[in-house]
């Protein structure tokens, strides 16, 4: 039987020649993978990746890019945008979007469904951006380059890059009504309200989510939990305003609500809505665990229970027995 040749798998300068010119045919030969056109021969909708040097698909609307001047706020793709957009600093965020002016009645964009959205900051002489105006419970932001409708505003979560559009309402106004929902206090300012569908009674609250809890109510929600519950906000000059078994408690001094309230020497953290009665302080150390415990407050020179003394905090003024 005569004998073969081996021939090595790598063929020096034969696979080298080959290299280049890798098509589907020979890809499915040798095993290589085709090669992307170079630069210069880009087609269709694909641009030229400055990086790369190689052929790759435009930046979409509403996508990150690259401004190119080296600023922090350069965190995106290097490619180019697509036909018709351009790379825009909108608010302090990079995103393929197209420019406008405002002032101009009529001013067009490419979209009839979009209009010329003045910017609420400067941003290199750029003064307006087309973005489809959405209405009340539809998503909105920069990066989807939607924005409300008036009298609608866009609220964003914290830590979140889009929002929901919500129109305002003063909860403290008898006369401040909504087109739809109900007004909600879901902010610290007490005129500052939502318009919004809450809740049903018994369901979870989830603020960051924005499921609001209903009229003269507050979301008790644990740190890292989906979602908390809802209690009532209360009137400490009125006793008998909570449901039996709560009490009117003011946990942070600020806001009132309804509450049962841990007893004397009984655990408390606020976090995870365990609130000291009033009269009580919720002691935590100063490291560690979160969970403290409920002492008597002597700030006001009140005394003791026996075998107890009054103690300072890290705040002199604030004192406990311990």
């Amino acid at each position: 039987m005569p004998s073969r040749t081996p021939y090595p798998l790598h063929a020096g300068p034969v696979r080298r020649a080959l290299a280049p010119c890798c098509g589907l045919l020979l890809a499915l030969w040798v095993g290589c993978s085709p090669v992307p056109a170079p630069c210069g021969g880009c087609t269709g909708n694909t641009v030229c990746d400055p990086i790369k040097k190689i052929c790759g698909q435009a930046l979409a609307p509403g996508q990150n890019c690259l401004l190119g001047d080296g600023g922090a706020t350069d965190a995106g793709s290097p490619l180019p945008c697509a036909q018709g957009t351009a790379c825009l600093d909108i608010n302090g965020e990079n995103v393929c979007a197209t420019a406008c002016d405002p002032s101009v009645a009529g001013a067009p964009c490419p979209n009839s469904a979009q209009a010329c959205a003045a910017l609420t900051a400067a941003g290199g002489g750029r003064t307006g951006i087309c973005m489809t105006a959405v209405g009340p419970g539809q998503a909105c932001g920069t990066s989807l380059l939607s924005a409300c409708e008036s009298p609608a505003n866009c609220v964003v979560a914290s830590g979140q890059s889009t929002g929901r559009c919500f129109e305002g309402c003063n909860p403290t106004d008898p006369a401040s009504a909504c087109t739809a929902g109900s007004c909600l206090s879901v902010f610290v300012a007490a005129d500052a309200g939502l318009c919004a569908t809450p809740v049903a009674p018994g369901q979870g609250c989830a603020e960051q989510a924005f499921a609001f809890c209903p009229a003269h109510q507050i979301c008790l929600q644990p740190q890292d939990a989906d979602a908390g519950a809802c209690a009532a906000l209360c009137d400490p000059t009125i006793p008998a305003g909570c449901p039996e078994l709560q009490h009117c408690l003011t946990p942070d001094g600020v806001t009132s609500l309804c509450a049962q309230p841990q007893p004397l020497g009984g655990p408390c953290d606020p976090n995870l809505a365990l609130f000291c009665d009033n009269g009580a302080l919720c002691v935590q150390p100063a490291s560690g665990p979160q969970q403290g415990t409920c002492d008597a407050d002597c700030s006001g020179g009140q005394a003791c229970p026996a075998g107890k003394s009054c103690l300072a905090t890290v705040n002199p003024a604030v004192k406990f027995c311990g």
